[in-house]
């Protein structure tokens, strides 16, 4: 069973990773009936439209699965169950989903790889939040921590620097120049803050989620269940009510342009929600370190596939910082 949830987690997950750079990144094109002559091309229009297409889709996974828990329970137990209390979820559902918007908007601006080795540093504001909910950590948890982060410089100065010059084919080398170059660097800037704000948001989530099910009588797929309804409607009610560029006309008419688009958007959804089954499933029947150390090694592999796949560039710096990341976790 151990080898199913290792074989499942890094399935789905890094099918998923494949999807979302893929439909944040690429563009589509449509070809004419002689098959060479391309019609048309485009990118995927709306960070949002895919976020409600990914709630829609854990909608119906925790609904199949509760339905069928239900199912094997007994009239006694059902009568006598406490209600849940699914209006607590609001406060993930939002943080959940600003956290979603700006990790996919994120790719516009950082490369796959560094999106996904930035996600180790959620360590930080994952203490931060818990410290403000109570909770206390270990001395090697801050030593990780702190560790971390300079993994993570190290490969980010590797993307914006080395990876350009080896490009460019100069050999110029300056710690100025990189610096600079990187502090001022307008993508580097806002692909950071994105980042950012996504780790702060998914340690709100996270920590609120825990904070529930400590207090309240709510398995993991109601939790599912509650999240996914309340972000349905806020990204709705924001695609309808607020958003005056037409994102989910565009992006209606780009499904219908782009075929292909929509076996992404489809299996982008159906990843993530069944790659939730396995998390809860590992957790429940493995523990949390193994579950740990399964999701570092997905990290390893997706960053080894985007590389591949999309053509990223790293250098021996980028190497060495991630490998101070992996071993940090």
């Amino acid at each position: 069973m151990l080898l199913l949830c290792f074989v499942g987690l890094n399935g789905f997950f890094l099918t998923w990773g494949f999807l979302q750079e893929k439909l944040m990144t690429q563009q589509y094109t449509r070809f004419a009936e002689d098959g060479v002559t391309i019609e048309d091309a485009d990118m995927f229009p709306s960070v949002a439209f895919l976020i409600l297409c990914n709630r829609i889709c854990a909608i119906i996974v925790a609904t199949v699965v509760l339905g069928g828990k239900a199912l094997t329970r007994s009239k006694k137990d059902i009568d006598g169950g406490q209600r849940t209390r699914y209006e607590l979820t609001a406060v993930a559902s939002v943080s959940n989903t600003i956290s979603s918007y700006f990790q996919y908007s994120a790719l516009e601006y950082v490369s796959f790889p560094m999106q996904v080795l930035s996600k180790a540093c959620k360590m930080i504001p994952n203490m931060l939040v818990g410290r403000c909910l109570g909770r206390k950590f270990q001395l090697y948890e801050y030593v990780m921590a702190l560790v971390i982060p300079v993994g993570v410089v190290l490969f980010s100065l590797d993307q914006f620097y080395f990876s350009a010059e080896e490009e460019d084919g100069s050999s110029s080398f300056d710690v100025a120049d990189i610096s600079l170059q990187t502090l001022l660097s307008g993508q580097a800037a806002v692909g950071y803050a994105m980042i950012l704000v996504y780790l702060v948001f998914d340690a709100l989530t996270s920590n609120w989620q825990q904070h529930l099910f400590k207090t309240q009588n709510m398995n993991a797929f109601q939790m599912m269940l509650g999240v996914n309804v309340f972000s349905v409607v806020l990204t709705l009610g924001w695609l309808l009510f607020v958003d005056n560029t037409h994102q989910l006309d565009h992006s209606v008419m780009f499904l219908m342009n782009f075929p292909e688009a929509q076996f992404h958007v489809l299996a982008l959804g159906l990843c993530n929600s069944v790659g939730q089954i396995f998390i809860y499933y590992t957790i429940s029947t493995h523990g949390a370190l193994v579950f740990t150390m399964i999701m570092t090694t997905r990290q390893v592999f997706s960053i080894v596939a985007s590389v591949v796949m999309f053509g990223h560039k790293v250098g021996v710096v980028g190497i060495a910082g991630a490998a101070v990341v992996f071993a940090a976790l």
